[in-house]
């Protein structure tokens, strides 16, 4: 059978789950995918074959090796839509010291061992209940995309160097630009489903963002006029664009049958490539040796101990032919290994060669990403100069922390009425509450105080107005969010004189369902006692 998906994660425990806990959830989770289909069908994990339904086969087991290794494999067959195809998923969970690491593959044949036949990848609903029951990175620390990335031409330079030419880059990115009428040639959210966990996604919303992004990669390496295109990670503009696939909209002419059908051949092109990349899972491989060497070690302790009981009886006797025979077996598998161990000093000494040449590619590559960070300081630095009005700052942290920070109109028209005169010291106050907003995402939690986490980025917070303050002037304070009316307690003011030309006041609610702040104004300090 023909692999036609492959992909290979690592989960982190979810806040409070231990790393046992989250293997067994994991595990279950797997489990439970082919139960769902099946109402009342239970997944043995002790190796036994089972059928749940016509023509299927499901194979699990599960082996805890020690207290830091284990193993759950699944084998789940069936047949395809046509009748002339199967399908076979295996899915693989390792947990060592070194973490937790999964890998799930998808092959297809024909039903009766004939020629190979054409499927249409997909992705297995495994993936899903894995991403829901730990948190799912890319093996190489990168994280899931789970969102589109939309861009406009003034934020193109940035994406240019943190993202599409970064080197770090694990996963390839499918970039969709506008058609004229300014609309993708697809939903961009119907590839992002298709290729979870496989690419990122972005859409370039604009004409201008386009032209941004040919003046940065060159013509040859654009993406324009309604098209779709594959850039495989760690690019270099020195190498063959064509390698790199477009999907033009001649091909794709607007209707239900390209919303289908692009996203199939955009997933069939990224499958090619992961089926390749994702051929094992590093932490499977690790236990599975580790699994043998417990074996082994097994069998020579069974040995010793027929060993030194032989003079016991000649029933003995045949306990340690067997151990013999599990003896010559091991030496052919130990030829064996010595064959596979020669074989990969030949293909380390092969690497070697090879990696000297990347190395320098590397090297390079560095080099280049670092005189582009030095570049894109230099144009952030200029735009922050280039503001005069807090409303532009707010405009900005709006569009560029758009995942952290929400705006209400009444912070819009503080802003704008706001006479403040440092609005890139406010801009570096959202900057600063974008930051936290992040950690708080991705680590549940600071680890400090909000307090402490401003005031190390130069903020002095405050957590709530005086009660007098509230009692006489609590209106000024109170916004509406959510279909009701806040009091919007957290606080910073910038600047210590009460002109407004010196001083300004940002107040926010903390919406933790949503995780993110929600700002209610951002002006003139509001009435106090003092003022």
């Amino acid at each position: 059978m023909k692999p036609v998906f492959a992909v290979v994660l690592a989960f982190d425990p979810k806040p409070g789950d231990s790393a046992a806990a989250c293997f067994d959830k994991l595990a279950s989770a797997a489990a439970g995918w082919v139960e769902a289909e099946h109402p009342g069908f239970r997944v043995q994990p002790d190796g036994t074959p089972t059928s749940p339904a016509n023509g299927e086969t499901v194979t699990a087991a599960r082996e805890r090796i020690d207290s830091f290794h284990e193993l759950f494999t699944l084998e789940w067959t069936r047949p395809g839509e046509a009748d002339d195809v199967r399908l076979a998923c295996a899915v693989e969970l390792a947990r060592t010291p070194i973490g937790i690491q999964g890998r799930a593959e998808v092959r297809a044949g024909a039903s009766g061992g004939g020629p190979p036949v054409r499927v249409d990848p997909t992705r297995p609903g495994v993936i899903d209940r894995w991403c829901a029951a730990a948190v799912g990175r890319v093996v190489g620390g990168e994280e899931i995309p789970t969102a589109v990335r939309r861009v406009s031409g003034r934020f193109v330079p940035g994406f240019a160097e943190d993202l599409l030419l970064a080197p770090s880059r694990q996963l390839p990115a499918v970039v969709l630009a506008p058609l004229p009428d300014g609309r993708p040639l697809v939903d961009p959210d119907l590839l992002l489903d298709a290729a979870f966990g496989l690419a990122h996604v972005v859409e370039l919303t604009d004409t201008a963002a386009t032209f941004a992004l040919t003046d940065r990669v060159g013509k040859e390496w654009s993406c324009f006029h309604g098209a779709v295109r594959i850039y495989w990670p760690q690019p270099s503009l020195g190498d063959d664009f064509r390698r790199h696939p477009l999907f033009f909209p001649a091909a794709y002419p607007p209707g239900p049958d390209t919303d289908d059908r692009l996203p199939r051949d955009v997933l069939a092109r990224l499958c090619d490539a992961a089926v390749v990349r994702h051929a094992a899972a590093p932490l499977v491989k690790q236990v599975r040796a580790a699994q043998e060497k417990a074996r082994q070690a097994a069998v020579q302790k069974q040995i010793a101990d027929l060993t030194a009981n032989a003079a016991e009886g000649a029933g003995w006797m045949s306990h340690l032919d067997a151990a013999w025979d599990e003896v010559r077996k091991l030496k052919d598998e130990l030829e064996f290994a010595r064959l596979e161990r020669d074989e990969a000093r030949k293909e380390a000494a092969d690497f070697r060669e090879q990696w000297a040449t990347v190395a320098a590619e590397i090297a390079a590559a560095e080099d280049q990403a670092t005189r582009a960070a030095a570049v894109a300081k230099r144009y952030r630095d200029r735009v922050l100069k280039a503001l005069k009005k807090v409303g532009e700052a707010v405009d900005l942290a709006a569009d560029e922390f758009a995942d952290t920070l929400r705006f209400l109109p009444s912070a819009r028209q503080s802003a704008d009425e706001s006479p403040y005169q440092q609005p890139a010291r406010v801009y570096d106050l959202f900057r600063a509450l974008d930051e936290v907003g992040r950690e708080l995402r991705t680590r549940g939690q600071l680890g400090r105080s909000l307090f402490d986490a401003l005031r190390d980025r130069g903020f002095e917070y405050k957590p709530h107005i005086s009660m007098t303050s509230e009692g006489k002037y609590g209106g000024e304070y109170t916004f509406e969010y959510g279909g009701r009316k806040h009091l919007f307690e957290n606080h910073v003011t910038i600047g210590s004189s009460h002109s407004p030309r010196e001083c300004l006041s940002v107040h926010w609610l903390r919406d933790d369902a949503a995780g993110r702040f929600v700002v209610g104004w951002c002006g003139r300090h509001l009435t106090n006692t003092r003022t």
